[in-house]
């Protein structure tokens, strides 16, 4: 459950977000610009500390147990954070020390297929394309065992088609992950969400499947052809 608030700046972001998120599952939030989901993300992830409200993890408070938290999370925000002179496989590699957990060269071999870098392994991250970048940046929240991932609008920046496979590589990857999952695109949200939430001006308004959305607060137009 987190229910937290934040003042920096002039600017006081408050954001009330109660809720569960589970194993085996995607949540996907969905709001505006400035509605409060990368403070959100910030807040779990331990980048932004809350002024009230908790964090619990398997029954601990990951506001109190920042140990705990950062060998259990994986981070991608929406700007790419990069050493331009690693190569891809290098930046795993580090990862997996900053974390603390053992170099697994399967497990980053594996990752390197799966999120399509392979031509680009041995390459420095400065001759990446923006896209390929991208990738990076999900693999990199991906590696190193991470119970909770954070995915902060993750497509950003990518083709139709690296969006698409993407996709179905998150949908294939969320056995035994909480992934939580930031997007603008509402066809993404329905794709990916086993779970959808909406967010606005800091609120957590609502949240369930896509179809019990759309039962609950049907919208649109119906056309008659006569």
């Amino acid at each position: 459950m987190v229910n937290v608030s934040k003042s920096f700046d002039d600017v006081k972001a408050v954001v009330n977000f109660n809720g569960e998120l589970f194993s085996n599952e995607i949540f996907c939030l969905l709001g505006h610009n400035g509605a409060g989901k990368s403070t959100t993300i910030n807040m779990i992830s331990g980048i932004l500390d809350p002024d009230y409200g908790d964090i619990l993890l398997d029954g601990r408070s990951l506001v109190t147990n920042k140990d705990y938290l950062y060998e259990n999370i994986g981070l991608c925000q929406q700007e790419d954070i990069f050493f331009d002179y690693l190569t891809v496989e290098e930046h795993l590699e580090y990862m997996c020390r900053i974390k603390g957990s053992k170099i697994d060269r399967k497990e980053i071999a594996d990752l390197i297929v799966q999120i399509d870098l392979v031509s680009k392994k041995d390459s420095l991250c400065k001759t990446l394309s923006g896209g390929q970048k991208r990738k990076l940046c999900i693999a990199l929240a991906l590696i190193g065992g991470s119970k909770i991932i954070l995915l902060d609008e993750p497509t950003s920046g990518m083709d139709v088609m690296a969006r698409r496979g993407l996709c179905e590589f998150l949908k294939n990857y969320k056995k035994d992950k909480i992934i939580l999952l930031t997007t603008h695109f509402l066809d993404e949200a329905e794709y990916l969400g086993d779970r959808i939430g909406i967010m606005s001006d800091g609120h957590f308004l609502c949240s369930g499947t896509s179809s019990f959305l759309k039962s609950k607060y049907p919208c649109g137009f119906n056309i008659n052809l006569l």
